[in-house]
């Protein structure tokens, strides 16, 4: 009757049956462990506890302690005959063991006795599966069934294994399995229209095909050796993550792109616009879309400014401009002139790249750094003018365009806007320096200011930003970060709580001896914008926000409980980090694990 240990949270099933009992028998060369025993019998007791362990030797005279020598090995003697070795003062057990046939592959660690196939498999560093198997794609590992969750795994490519993060589940491109081939960030050129990494077979920074949806670059052996049904297209607008899938069958990306043929696709205007979201416009003559699109070789298109290696261009000529385009090369610098006669055609690209800030943009911004400058509905006074203050003066077409002038002068931060179109058919501008309107203000045309800048939720509340639950941006160490703002009552009392950390008892993120505790590095940002969830995360107010109140929240069998810590400090690391003991002064005695907190 064989003992049960569990280990790994798996019973083991070992059997030291009459068959593998050899008397005057020893394996040498295979043992894992030496132990001394009381009583002959707990030798196979050890070996069970030993999860390695397959078969034992034991001496059958007991030593000058009392105790017997049990050796616990990691084989049997079969396959090992040649370390199979005669001594007459030992006895040698096997177990039945599943593993003298290595099923697991890839250099895995077989055990025996765990699982209903009577062994499991250590499986190096990102192989999966009962057997450690080899796969070429993540569709591959689903299908067969090696693994249903998002998370690294090894592929076999060019017979080679390569680390890569498989997008398992649902990402609004459907579950099933995604394999990774490219990461692009807009702000670089490292994948222009011309890099020749669409044409080689080279990788590029592969570990970040390990990081799942982040800036980090890179081309992996995927984009030349993975066949493929669907392509899903991803772009980053403004924080937001959206997707298109693309039906095309072929043997590689590299297979569509690296020969510079035209290859349409059928997507339409509308999909191509919803990777930017719903305030993206694009021109009516927008229409060439596919794999290396050019305008260079449509006679439709008089200037080669629109390229895209996978997207859709525009006409560009006195009519338009280029749309949604994966990489382009259009000299922004060099036509910001005719663009402001163009306002009503080109609004909306503008708006588009400012807020995104391609590298041909960078011209523009501030410091190197993109403008998010907004025009709220309490900035806007009808029949006002701002005076002494003008930096610049514009004329445009269309009074929206107003607002895209406002972006692209760094030193602006308020319009006047004449309300009536001048003998050129156009609208006056005043471009100011100052913000302030309580001075230097006369009853004429109207002035838009920005809204306020804050840096807390109670100061949102306090200046009757919101009073309202829900999404607000904050300014922290010059950066502006997106927060769920807790403005109204939760057991706490209300006056705006700022997040810090969500924390899930169920995983060793922010264990004690976690270094989250005493670095200065976000955690999972956006999970500070979807409130008391179990998305954990750690945001700059943990260091940048100071306090005098805490409210610390627990959820148990899904009832969530808070209390309030009293307590003055410049911040939640001031307190933490040092590792120093500090007293507190606790409204009610709970536990915690969900942190908020309170200026």
């Amino acid at each position: 009757m064989p003992l049960e240990f569990s280990d790994a949270d798996q019973c083991r099933h070992l059997k030291f049956g009459p068959k593998g009992a050899f008397d005057g028998k020893r394996l040498k060369n295979h043992v894992i462990r030496i132990i001394q025993v009381m009583v002959q019998e707990f030798c196979q007791t050890m070996c069970y506890m030993e999860s390695s362990c397959v078969s034992i030797n034991l001496e059958k005279q007991v030593g000058r302690n009392g105790k017997y020598k049990c050796e616990l090995n990691n084989v049997t003697h079969e396959g090992y005959e040649g370390d199979w070795v005669e001594e007459k003062n030992f006895f040698h057990h096997a177990s039945e063991s599943a593993c003298v046939e290595n099923p697991c592959k890839n250099n895995a660690t077989c055990q025996s006795g765990f699982t209903d196939e009577g062994y499991r498999c250590l499986c190096p560093t990102g192989f999966m599966g009962t057997r450690c198997e080899t796969v070429s794609s993540c569709k591959e590992a689903y299908e067969k069934n090696i693994t249903r969750a998002s998370g690294e795994i090894t592929l076999l490519l060019d017979s080679k294994p390569v680390p890569i993060f498989c997008h398992m589940e649902n990402f609004e491109c459907g579950d099933g399995g995604w394999t990774p081939v490219m990461k692009i960030d807009g702000n670089k050129k490292t994948f222009e229209f011309d890099s020749t990494y669409w044409e080689d077979k080279k990788v590029f920074q592969p570990e970040g095909g390990k990081t799942g949806f982040n800036s980090k670059e890179t081309k992996l052996p995927t984009y030349w050796s993975t066949p493929f049904s669907k392509i899903c297209l991803g772009m980053r607008i403004d924080r937001k993550l959206r997707f298109v899938i693309i039906n095309k069958t072929a043997d590689s990306l590299y297979s569509m792109i690296a020969d510079r043929k035209y290859r349409n696709t059928s997507l339409g205007r509308d999909t191509w616009r919803s990777l930017v979201g719903p305030s993206a416009s694009l021109q009516l003559n927008c229409n060439k879309e596919g794999f290396n699109a050019d305008a260079y070789d449509d006679p439709k298109y008089k200037i080669d400014f629109s390229k895209a290696r996978i997207g859709i261009i525009g006409k560009v000529d006195s009519e338009s401009y280029p749309g949604v385009t994966l990489t382009e090369n259009l000299k922004w610098s060099q036509h910001v002139s005719s663009i402001s006669g163009k306002a009503s055609k080109v609004l909306g690209l503008v708006k588009r790249n400012f807020w995104n800030c391609p590298r041909p943009v960078k011209g523009f911004s501030d410091a190197d750094r993109c403008r998010h400058l907004e025009f709220g509905p309490e900035g806007i006074f009808d029949g006002k003018r701002l005076k002494n203050h003008v930096k610049t003066i514009v004329r445009v077409m269309v009074q929206e365009f107003c607002e895209n002038m406002y972006e692209m002068e760094p030193n602006c931060v308020s319009i006047n806007l004449e309300k009536q179109v001048s003998g050129n058919r156009k609208y006056k501008i005043n471009v100011n320096r100052i913000m302030s309107h309580t001075k230097d203000t006369k009853s004429e045309k109207p002035v838009y200011l920005i809204k306020w800048r804050v840096s807390s939720c109670k100061e949102a509340y306090e200046k009757n930003i919101t009073r309202a639950n829900g999404e607000i941006t904050l300014l922290l160490d010059s950066k502006r970060i997106p927060i769920f703002g807790h403005m109204e009552n939760f057991e706490c009392g209300d006056g705006g709580w700022t997040p810090v950390m969500k924390i899930n008892g169920n995983k060793t993120t922010f264990d004690f001896n976690s270094t989250y505790w005493e670095d200065e590095k976000a955690f999972q940002p956006e999970g500070g914008k979807n409130g008391f969830d179990s998305k954990e995360t750690k945001l700059p107010t943990y260091w940048s926000t100071s306090f005098s109140k805490i409210s610390l929240g627990m959820e148990i069998d899904r009832k969530l409980r808070f209390i309030v810590i009293i307590k003055t400090a410049d911040s939640l690391y001031s307190l933490i980090a040092d590792r120093k003991r500090r007293a507190l002064f606790v409204l009610l005695l709970l536990c915690s694990s969900t942190v908020t907190r309170r200026d």
